[in-house]
């Protein structure tokens, strides 16, 4: 993970950024450019080099790629579907709407072990659930306002915001890397929005 997952949001990142440039016709001033590589910056140093030099190549880099391709189509989809309606709440609740389908077909699939797993996991699947549809949902109608690259850029805070709730509140063990990339995107962040 200490791998994969910095390696998809940087990808992620760029393409988004670059989509939203050349796409949306979005412009950027020198100092949200700035902002911009320094969230890139800070995302690497979560990277852990040595090991990636240390892995022989195999098909998980062509994997976390792809999956860094999917979520940006996703999402610019997304960003266009909104930004083309009257009302951003149409375009969301049909978007929530969508997914009944695919939770339908597991549940009658694999009825017994998604009952299994929801008697034991209730609470934590029901609130993982809300939170992240509701976070998806504010995401989209932010960007029916604001520019995609704005809102993409600014979205990145959550790691700073995740490192200080598992370093303060959770107390959980934390490595020099992950608190100076936090900082890091920090900085770039109140570049990017403020000096900007």
């Amino acid at each position: 993970m200490s791998i994969v997952t910095p390696m998809r949001m940087t990808v992620k990142f760029v393409i988004l950024v670059i989509v939203g440039m050349f796409l949306f016709g979005e412009t950027l001033s020198f100092w949200e450019y700035v902002g911009i590589i320094g969230v890139v910056l800070g995302l690497l140093i979560q990277i852990n080099f040595k090991r990636i030099e240390r892995l022989k190549f195999s098909p998980q880099y062509f994997y976390i790629i792809l999956a860094a391709i999917f979520g940006t189509l996703q999402f610019t989809f997304d960003v266009i579907g909104i930004k083309s309606v009257v009302n951003p709440f149409t375009y969301i609740s049909w978007l929530m709407f969508i997914g009944l389908p695919s939770t339908l077909w597991a549940i009658f699939t694999y009825k017994s072990a998604f009952f299994r797993l929801i008697n034991y996991e209730r609470r934590k699947i029901i609130a993982s659930a809300l939170l992240d549809n509701i976070g998806y949902a504010c995401l989209l109608f932010v960007v029916y306002f604001l520019e995609m690259v704005e809102v993409v850029t600014l979205s990145y805070i959550s790691i700073v915001i995740a490192t200080a709730l598992g370093v303060f509140v959770l107390k959980e063990e934390y490595s020099t890397r992950r608190i100076v990339s936090a900082f890091v995107i920090f900085i770039s962040i109140m570049i990017f929005k403020l000096i900007s």
